[in-house]
Protein backbone atom coordinates (compact mmCIF):
# COMPACT_ATOMS: atom_id res chain seq x y z
CA UNK A 1 0.00 0.00 0.00
CA UNK A 2 2.68 2.32 0.96
CA UNK A 3 4.31 2.60 -3.03
CA UNK A 4 0.31 3.00 -4.47
CA UNK A 5 0.98 6.82 -4.35
CA UNK A 6 4.29 6.92 -6.20
CA UNK A 7 2.83 4.10 -8.67
CA UNK A 8 -0.62 6.34 -9.44
CA UNK A 9 1.60 9.19 -10.04
CA UNK A 10 3.71 7.67 -12.33
CA UNK A 11 0.94 6.60 -14.20
CA UNK A 12 -0.45 9.97 -14.30
CA UNK A 13 2.95 11.38 -16.10
CA UNK A 14 2.33 8.50 -18.48
CA UNK A 15 -0.97 9.43 -19.49
CA UNK A 16 0.10 12.94 -19.70
CA UNK A 17 3.03 12.44 -21.82
CA UNK A 18 0.55 11.47 -24.67
CA UNK A 19 3.44 9.55 -27.10
CA UNK A 20 1.00 6.85 -29.04
CA UNK A 21 1.79 7.14 -32.56
CA UNK A 22 -1.89 8.15 -33.76
CA UNK A 23 -0.89 7.08 -37.32
CA UNK A 24 -0.40 3.36 -36.69
CA UNK A 25 -3.57 3.60 -35.02
CA UNK A 26 -5.00 4.59 -38.05
CA UNK A 27 -3.65 2.16 -40.36
CA UNK A 28 -4.80 -1.31 -38.18
CA UNK A 29 -6.21 -3.86 -40.18
CA UNK A 30 -7.73 -6.02 -37.99
CA UNK A 31 -11.08 -5.12 -35.58
CA UNK A 32 -10.94 -4.42 -32.42
CA UNK A 33 -13.02 -4.62 -29.28
CA UNK A 34 -13.57 -2.68 -26.30
CA UNK A 35 -15.93 -3.13 -23.72
CA UNK A 36 -16.41 -0.36 -20.79
CA UNK A 37 -18.96 0.00 -18.67
CA UNK A 38 -21.28 3.06 -18.56
CA UNK A 39 -20.21 3.61 -14.98
CA UNK A 40 -16.83 4.59 -16.15
CA UNK A 41 -15.41 8.35 -15.07
CA UNK A 42 -15.85 10.65 -17.86
CA UNK A 43 -11.72 10.32 -18.51
CA UNK A 44 -12.63 7.07 -19.51
CA UNK A 45 -15.36 7.67 -21.74
CA UNK A 46 -13.39 10.46 -23.35
CA UNK A 47 -11.03 8.08 -24.55
CA UNK A 48 -12.86 5.39 -25.55
CA UNK A 49 -14.10 8.34 -28.24
CA UNK A 50 -10.32 9.18 -29.01
CA UNK A 51 -10.14 5.60 -29.81
CA UNK A 52 -12.99 5.26 -31.82
CA UNK A 53 -12.04 8.02 -34.00
CA UNK A 54 -8.20 6.60 -34.73
CA UNK A 55 -9.05 3.05 -35.51
CA UNK A 56 -10.81 1.91 -38.55
CA UNK A 57 -12.82 -0.86 -37.25
CA UNK A 58 -13.84 -0.78 -33.53
CA UNK A 59 -16.54 -2.01 -32.06
CA UNK A 60 -17.44 -0.55 -28.75
CA UNK A 61 -19.24 -2.81 -26.21
CA UNK A 62 -20.80 -0.62 -23.37
CA UNK A 63 -22.04 -2.21 -20.39
CA UNK A 64 -24.97 -0.77 -18.33
CA UNK A 65 -24.52 -0.97 -14.41
CA UNK A 66 -20.77 -1.57 -15.11
CA UNK A 67 -17.75 0.33 -13.39
CA UNK A 68 -14.03 -0.20 -14.21
CA UNK A 69 -13.41 -1.19 -11.43
CA UNK A 70 -15.92 -3.72 -11.76
CA UNK A 71 -15.53 -4.90 -15.59
CA UNK A 72 -17.53 -6.69 -17.99
CA UNK A 73 -14.78 -9.69 -17.95
CA UNK A 74 -15.99 -10.22 -14.26
CA UNK A 75 -19.23 -8.89 -13.61
CA UNK A 76 -21.14 -10.27 -17.39
CA UNK A 77 -18.31 -12.96 -18.28
CA UNK A 78 -20.99 -15.03 -20.40
CA UNK A 79 -21.80 -11.78 -22.51
CA UNK A 80 -18.31 -10.94 -22.50
CA UNK A 81 -16.88 -14.16 -23.78
CA UNK A 82 -19.97 -14.01 -26.61
CA UNK A 83 -18.68 -11.04 -27.73
CA UNK A 84 -15.18 -12.15 -27.86
CA UNK A 85 -15.99 -15.21 -29.74
CA UNK A 86 -18.04 -12.82 -32.34
CA UNK A 87 -14.62 -10.71 -32.95
CA UNK A 88 -12.75 -13.45 -33.48
CA UNK A 89 -14.90 -14.66 -36.08
CA UNK A 90 -15.00 -11.61 -37.65
CA UNK A 91 -11.17 -11.75 -37.48
CA UNK A 92 -11.02 -14.68 -38.86
CA UNK A 93 -12.84 -14.03 -41.96
CA UNK A 94 -10.90 -10.90 -42.50
CA UNK A 95 -7.94 -13.09 -42.39
CA UNK A 96 -5.50 -11.96 -45.20
CA UNK A 97 -4.71 -15.51 -47.52
CA UNK A 98 -1.49 -17.20 -47.01
CA UNK A 99 1.50 -16.29 -48.56
CA UNK A 100 1.63 -17.80 -52.23
CA UNK A 101 -2.13 -18.19 -52.54
CA UNK A 102 -2.94 -14.79 -53.88
CA UNK A 103 -1.99 -11.16 -52.52
CA UNK A 104 -2.09 -10.57 -49.03
CA UNK A 105 -5.21 -8.34 -48.64
CA UNK A 106 -7.86 -8.33 -46.27
CA UNK A 107 -11.71 -8.88 -47.10
CA UNK A 108 -14.09 -5.58 -46.91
Amino acid sequence: MAKRPAGLAAMMRAFGADDVDRERLRQCRFPVYLACGILTGDYIRHRVRILSTLLPDVWIEAFEGIHHFGPPQRNRPAEYARSLRDLWARADRLAPTPMGTGDATYAA
